[in-house]
């Protein structure tokens, strides 16, 4: 399943979460959050919103999930928020195929899920 990112940027990119597992920027969630017990592998969202470019004066993201609802954080939240990609070495399928982590941690017990496009303003 495909992300994208795009919006108020300077180049829309388009992301794949299932090739992350080669990326070696991945890191086990326990890393961050060590109360998760269960296995998952994730990466931060910052290169890739870098690489778009978010044009002067945006300060938001909305996560654009597979329902259609929005979720809206700031721009300096997801610079820091962290992805989640896979669950017990597993693709994040029927509800992903990313989860978004509040780098703070106040959404560890329910992560931004279905996530299917990010959308900078």
């Amino acid at each position: 399943m495909i992300v994208t990112i795009d919006g108020d940027v300077n180049y829309p990119i388009t992301l794949d979460p299932t090739v992350w597992i080669f990326d070696k920027r991945k890191f086990p969630i326990q890393v961050v959050f060590p109360q998760i017990e269960e296995e998952g592998q994730c990466i931060h969202l910052n290169p890739f919103l870098h690489n778009a470019e978010p044009m002067r004066g945006t300060s938001k993201v909305i996560c654009v999930l597979k329902d259609g609802e929005q979720v809206t954080i700031s721009l300096e939240q997801a610079n820091a928020a962290i992805l989640r990609f896979s669950r017990n070495q597993k693709a994040l399928k029927e509800d992903g195929p990313i989860w978004l982590y509040l780098a703070d941690g106040s959404n560890v017990d329910n992560p931004i899920r279905n996530i299917r496009k990010f959308e900078v303003k």
